[in-house]
């Protein structure tokens, strides 16, 4: 049982591209878009008919600086834009992950 499902309709693609210039250092972007038809009103707002519209974006470098150390900064973005106001956002994470291997 599911309370208030409504038909939905989703289309969309994604596209990525990895770049391995050596055997230590990768570079990774990828794209996607999604499109969402959902029919009907919603439970909790008084909204009929939404629809959505997601892009995402991400970028990762990775770098084996010795073979017990990689480093991967990497940047994430989405950005989601909607017929239903509170269903809007945009995100921003940058970060840098550092992994370190110790071997007994």
């Amino acid at each position: 049982y599911a309370a208030g499902a409504n038909p939905e309709i989703s289309t969309g693609g994604a596209a990525g591209v990895t770049w391995k210039a050596d055997p230590k250092f990768t570079v990774n972007l990828s794209y996607s878009l999604a499109h969402d038809q959902i029919q009907g009103g919603l439970v909790v707002a008084r909204v009929s008919n939404r629809t959505d519209r997601t892009q995402t974006a991400t970028l990762d470098v990775r770098y084996a600086a010795l073979s017990w150390l990689t480093i991967r900064p990497y940047f994430d973005w989405s950005k989601a834009t909607s017929s239903f106001t509170l269903g809007n956002y945009s995100q921003t994470v940058v970060g840098i992950d550092v992994m370190a291997r110790l071997r007994w």
